[in-house]
């Protein structure tokens, strides 16, 4: 054994120095994967954080929209009394047709609500789903 080893007959030369192995490139890609697994886990984070912050600033809004609703709401009941009024000449009157307005349409709004909230239950899954199990099952037909 004369000839050394890189020159046998068959064997694979070595790999250039410059050239990564397989161990480089799989310490580097496992590096990758954590930084990439860490950026991920701070934009979770932000994400969590810009929401929490929007809900509180959404819980607020809603109040201040229920108070000018009501508030506008309020501004058109008078505007309406007033201009009854001013047709019809009795303020009784007046109030009284635009109040029983505002009952009428509480009246819907709460109607469509019952039946919104109706649907919440599924009332058609369940009522398939009972009326499958209520069925016998079918044992005479062979398979």
């Amino acid at each position: 054994m004369d000839q050394p080893e890189s020159e046998l007959p068959g064997a694979a030369p070595p790999p250039p120095a410059d050239e990564p192995n397989f161990v480089d490139l799989a310490v580097a890609s496992a590096q990758s994967a954590v930084e990439l697994a860490s950026a991920a886990l701070s934009l979770v984070k932000a994400e969590f954080a810009l929401a929490r912050a929007s809900a509180l600033q959404l819980i607020l809004l809603g109040f201040a929209l229920i108070f000018f609703g009501v508030v506008a709401w309020l501004g058109l009941a008078a505007t309406l009394t007033v201009g009854l009024f001013a047709l019809i000449g009795n303020l009784f009157f007046s109030v009284v047709i635009v109040t029983a307005a505002n009952i009428a349409a509480c009246w819907l709004i709460f109607l469509a609500m019952r039946r919104r909230y109706r649907n919440l239950s599924l009332p058609r899954t369940r009522a398939l789903l009972l009326t499958r199990n209520a069925e016998p099952p079918d044992d005479t037909k062979a398979p």
